[in-house]
């Protein structure tokens, strides 16, 4: 019994070698930080190029298919735009930010919990969105807001409990914004380095933005409107 043992250890060790488990393991994560990686970008394309005259569960039709990702990205695209509006935008962001974790990190702490926390933070941000107006000319289904049916519904909800403590939409839009950010800070698995990297980036963005504005509000007193120079 023991010299069987021993070969079948011999065995296994000929055809996995010491380290071949956890050299698979890894492969395995970084399959699946590719494959998020890629819904992610799948997703924000479908999102990017959605259009309300596509056919899809809710618009039957012939007409040609003008979504990037196709009739299931059509369908996929109309289903969150209209259930939670611009919120659908964090899904695709929380695909792309798990899928660079695994792949530089092979691990997602917490995984459980910050797959728990996708579906509040999307409706949190969809309340806080809901309370935008529509740009003009925007088509279905952001006529009936930017965070679609639920944001809209949930907000109203919200609206009318806190009637009694003075809170009016902004205010509970403001506060959703807030708890939305605050969890999406954590969903993301930002290290304290990434998160510093990334503010300073954004600060960075901000002040070119900025002085590009600048700019372009002296250049316009000096040279004139263009749009009034074509037309002369």
């Amino acid at each position: 019994m023991a010299a069987r043992t021993t070969m079948n250890a011999r065995m296994g060790n000929f055809l996995f070698p010491d380290g071949a488990g956890a050299f698979l393991r890894k492969r395995l994560v970084e399959s699946a930080g590719l494959a998020l990686i890629a819904g992610g970008g799948a997703l924000a394309i479908a999102l990017a190029s959605y259009t309300p005259a596509d056919p899809s569960l809710s618009h039957a039709t012939d007409a040609t298919l003008r979504n990037l990702m196709g009739r299931p990205g059509a369908i996929v695209a109309d289903l969150l735009l209209q259930t939670v509006g611009l919120g659908a935008v964090l899904i695709a962001l929380l695909f792309g930010a798990w899928g660079w974790r695994l792949l530089r990190a092979h691990r997602l702490p917490l995984w459980w919990l910050r797959i728990a926390l996708m579906p509040i933070m999307v409706l949190l941000a969809a309340m806080a969105v809901s309370a935008l107006p529509s740009p003009e000319g925007w088509p279905r289904p952001f006529d009936l807001g930017l965070g679609g049916v639920v944001g809209h519904l949930f907000l109203g909800g919200v609206v009318r409990s806190a009637a009694g403590l003075g809170l009016g939409a902004q205010a509970v839009a403001v506060g959703a914004a807030a708890l939305a950010g605050a969890a999406l800070v954590f969903a993301l698995a930002l290290t304290r380095g990434e998160c510093r990297m990334a503010l300073n980036g954004l600060m960075l963005g901000a002040g070119y933005a900025s002085r590009a504005a600048r700019r372009i509000a002296a250049w316009r007193p000096q040279f004139g409107d263009p749009a009034v120079a074509r037309a002369a």
